[in-house]
């Protein structure tokens, strides 16, 4: 009777949240956060010359804690988020190598006249507060005239404590140049690329309260500002702002309600848009033993008072005795789309409109350990899409230029399997295979320069104590393109390979060599622009 009626509870949350999608709402125009365009649907390690991420071979443990408040937006396409583009996923990451020493900086020089920057500084406490500080510089020379690029970053992050609250404050700064480098050299040999550009920063705030009062809700508030500016007087702001709260209904139900909003605001010399979403979240977690359901409605007002009801509905179930797990469930999303968020997918970009991208996802997950070291997941999704952004290279009178595209409708069927051995920190291999297959696509048109097959694999071994070694190989293939006949391509697959090492002669001082794209293969992610081919670079570090 107990849990008939905490069921009961239950749908009733998801008949509040139906019942609001159904009033009329009037909200003046809003815009959405920037964010990265792909994302990883299983796990996502960092491809980066530094100690990996270390993944745990058995299913977790059943979490019984309250569910947090959160707004995530799903990557599309549903691909594994690795980024061969020549260094960019191997240098600009936070260095988390060693926890003996909570300072460091690291530099190194090397071929293609790469100039690599790397320092971090940690536990700066005082009373009540924590910071964080990493800051990093790429810096690098093709071949290839006007081949060069230049990424720069500053990541800085504070904890603070008060009484009753806990807040964290968040400060992401970058500066990114590249050269549109992907025209005919022979042809036209004299001129003179544009160079693309974006800098700026995001300053967030969360505050959340501390103690978990079964008669009281939990409240959680975020705000965030950001601005951007890059190449032909653009700019974009962008403004974030956000409330929640949680309340504990039975031991094995959680209420949330919410409410959240983005925009930002895009200009240009011959263009500005505004784009943006409000949203509501109600519903809430139920819990018991190995089975976990979870139901939320977001009536969102998106851009150009576009009306949606989205939805986050799924269920899992453990089997301990089979270590092993199963999850099924629907999602549906907006994805806004900032010039933003397509720039650091596609560096290349020439123009931009701002159209929302609306996704919905059928999904099938399984997951199951073998022994204490193998963990293996697959999951099954099919996909919607509206406004799918695509590029393409075009006119013909300029080919380097990536035009930006929107596909009316897409439909995918994606398929993902991991497998993962891990001996404990000492050794981690794995592998993933992501293909996804597009339909329902316009007559004549493709889903242009967006890989439809990926294979990647991993290893991260602590040889000695003072050696530690990793590598990488990628396989990317089924990648579409536009040719200056306006004919759709199938640009070349390509694997990428690459490893490091680092070795620690002294407490406080190691040297590190790292080698990207060690076939030296001249692949075309985007058309026309080609790879920097092999990369060795090295230096030392040193700890305080």
């Amino acid at each position: 009777m107990k849990h008939t009626k905490q069921i009961l509870s239950f749908l009733g949350l998801l008949f509040a949240g139906n019942t609001f999608a159904q009033q009329k709402t009037t909200v003046a125009d809003t815009t959405i956060k920037a964010t990265t365009i792909e994302i990883t649907q299983i796990y996502k390690p960092q491809i980066k010359q530094a100690k990996k991420e270390q993944y745990n071979p058995s299913l977790p443990p059943t979490d019984n804690s309250p569910s947090r408040f959160e707004y995530k937006v799903p990557q599309y396409p549903q691909n594994y988020n690795y980024k061969p583009t020549p260094l960019q996923a191997l240098a600009i990451a936070k260095d988390s190598n060693s926890n003996t020493y909570k300072h460091y900086i690291k530099a190194g020089l090397g071929n293609l006249r790469t100039l690599y920057l790397d320092a971090g500084l940690s536990e700066l406490r005082t009373k009540s507060t924590n910071t964080i500080i990493h800051l990093g510089l790429l810096s690098q020379k093709g071949d290839i005239k006007y081949q060069k690029q230049t990424v720069a970053v500053l990541n800085a992050l504070t904890q603070a404590t008060s009484q009753k609250y806990n807040y964290t404050i968040g400060l992401d700064a970058s500066h990114h140049n590249f050269f549109q480098y992907g025209y005919d050299h022979v042809a036209i040999p004299n001129i003179m690329p544009s160079m693309q550009s974006l800098s700026g920063a995001q300053l967030s705030l969360t505050a959340a309260e501390k103690e978990y009062d079964r008669n009281k809700f939990k409240k959680m508030a975020n705000i965030g500002l950001s601005y951007h500016t890059g190449s032909n007087n653009l700019g974009e702001t962008g403004l974030s702002a956000g409330v929640a709260a949680q309340k504990l209904l039975t031991d094995s139900l959680t209420a949330e309600a919410g409410l959240q909003g983005n925009i930002a605001f895009f200009q240009a010399n011959t263009y500005s848009a505004n784009n943006g979403y409000l949203s509501l979240k109600l519903g809430g977690t139920f819990q018991h033993g190995n089975l976990t359901l979870r139901a939320f409605a977001l009536p969102t007002i998106a851009q150009n008072q576009a009306q949606h009801l989205l939805a986050d509905v799924s269920i899992q179930f453990r089997i301990p005795k089979a270590k092993a797990s199963v999850a099924t469930g629907y999602h549906s999303s907006l994805y806004q789309n900032t010039y933003r968020q397509l720039y650091l997918f596609n560096p290349y970009l020439s123009n931009y409109t701002a159209s929302q991208t609306k996704s919905q996802e059928i999904f099938l997950e399984l997951q199951k350990s073998f022994g204490h070291h193998v963990h293996a997941s697959i999951r099954i999704g099919t996909w919607q899409y509206h406004n799918f952004a695509t590029f393409v290279n075009a006119p013909i009178s300029n080919p380097e230029q990536l035009m930006l595209q929107y596909l009316p409708t897409v439909s995918a069927f994606a398929t993902q399997f991991a497998l993962r051995y891990q001996l404990g920190t000492s050794l981690s291999v794995g592998g993933l295979l992501a293909i996804t297959n597009y339909s329902n696509i316009p007559t004549n048109t493709k889903v242009w320069h967006t890989p439809t097959t990926r294979i990647h694999g991993d290893i991260s071994w602590q040889v000695l104590p003072e050696l530690h070694f990793t590598a990488y190989s990628a396989l990317v293939a089924g990648n579409y393109a536009m040719d200056t006949k306006l004919a759709p391509i199938l640009l070349p697959s390509y694997l990428d390979m690459g490893f490091g090492a680092e070795y620690l002669p002294l407490p406080k001082l190691s040297f590190f060599l790292n080698c990207n794209n060690l076939l030296n293969n001249k692949y075309q992610r985007w058309q026309g622009y080609q790879a920097y081919g092999i990369n060795i670079y090295g230096g030392l570090r040193l700890k305080f």
